[in-house]
């Protein structure tokens, strides 16, 4: 079954909409292994909102497209605009990306499978670190989480793990 890597990022009531996106994405796969949640200046476009970012992993057997539209849905119902041509550079409730998949059975991920972007690597390493996975890349020193809480759960200081309620 395919394991996949998820980066999710939003700077519209990020408190509110964070819990809301990993609800629904328990929906579709639970457990869910989370990274703590970090709160960046945007990249690559002009806003003084800060977002929440974080990194998970889910296993399921659906297909990638099916998940990505799944995830474009939930990126919807939370307010995003999907067919506005300047999405990108613009804020959002809910930025939902598939990063890369691996076989479930995978120990070591491949060094080229994992993002520079600042926003989501140091997290990503924490996760892969909390999974028992390894990857050739030094682990960062990285910045207090942002705490959030779901289904009772207080989470986003560290690593941890979800299931549906």
């Amino acid at each position: 079954m395919p394991r996949y890597f998820i980066s999710i990022g939003s700077n519209i009531a990020p408190y509110d909409n964070v819990p809301k996106i990993l609800q629904a994405l328990l929906e579709i796969a639970s457990p869910l292994q989370v990274s703590r949640i970090i709160e960046n200046a945007p990249v690559g476009m002009k806003s003084t909102n800060m977002f929440l970012n974080l990194t998970l992993a889910l296993d399921s057997p659906l297909e990638a497209t099916e998940i990505k539209d799944r995830f474009n849905a939930i990126e919807v119902q939370l307010g995003r605009d999907k067919t506005d041509p300047n999405r990108k550079k613009k804020d959002r409730p809910a930025d939902i990306d598939i990063m890369y998949w691996v076989d479930e059975d995978v120990q070591v991920i491949p060094t080229e499978l994992l993002p520079e972007e600042s926003y989501n690597r140091p997290s990503l390493l924490e996760l892969l670190d909390y999974m028992g996975l390894s990857a050739k890349a030094t682990l960062p020193l990285l910045p207090t989480g942002a705490e959030i809480e779901i289904n009772g759960q207080k989470i986003g200081t560290q690593p941890s793990t979800l299931n549906k309620a």
